[in-house]
């Protein structure tokens, strides 16, 4: 599991064109439905056959290469009073290709 946490309209339409390459996933959106800096998205590996892998690596490395992981915050997903890291990674803005 992986948390993408777009902060603009054009950043969740570069997710989406990332993730529409990977089929075998399952996407959850977040919000608290009245703040658009409340909205995530959860994505998580589809239950499958046995020796069928879903894409859930592979989409996580893209956002590894492609996105920013978010230092210092906890997961959005995570209970708010959870003290420690959870592990998941969070990502939340595209990196600068001119870099």
């Amino acid at each position: 599991m992986f948390i993408i946490k777009p902060t603009n309209p054009a950043d969740w339409q570069r997710v989406m064109f990332i993730l529409s390459y990977y089929k075998k996933l399952i996407i959850e959106l977040f919000s608290n439905g009245e703040d658009e800096d409340t909205a995530y998205m959860v994505v998580k590996g589809k239950v499958l056959a046995e020796g069928e892998e879903s894409d859930l690596m592979l989409a996580e490395m893209a956002f590894q290469m492609n996105w920013r992981q978010a230092k210092g915050r906890l997961c959005p997903h995570c209970d708010p009073d959870h003290m420690d890291a959870c592990g998941h990674l969070t990502f939340d803005k595209p990196i600068n290709p001119a870099f």
